[in-house]
């Protein structure tokens, strides 16, 4: 019989949006600045499969981690729209 492999699933990004997700048993990775995640991506478990994000706020990711992250197969990067409220 095959083993299953267990991959868990990770939000990145403000609290607000990472404690959304977290409310649907994603992990909750808070990282306010964009501009700081490489350290925070560095302490990431290996075993994290996918990585939910905010587009605006991986838009302001350094180059560098964008490229990366955007090539990655492990972890799956999802881009999502913001939480912010459109201007009525």
């Amino acid at each position: 019989m095959e083993e299953f492999l267990c991959v868990r699933a990770a939000a990145i990004g403000r609290g607000l949006f990472v404690d959304m997700w977290a409310l649907l048993g994603f992990e909750p990775i808070t990282c306010e600045d964009p501009l700081d995640v490489e350290g925070t991506l560095r302490v990431m478990d290996a075993d994290i499969g996918v990585v939910l994000v905010e587009e605006e706020w991986f838009k302001k990711m350094p180059e560098r981690v964008k490229k990366i992250a955007l090539r990655s197969i492990h972890p799956v990067w999802v881009l999502l729209p913001g939480m912010e409220a459109p201007n009525l």
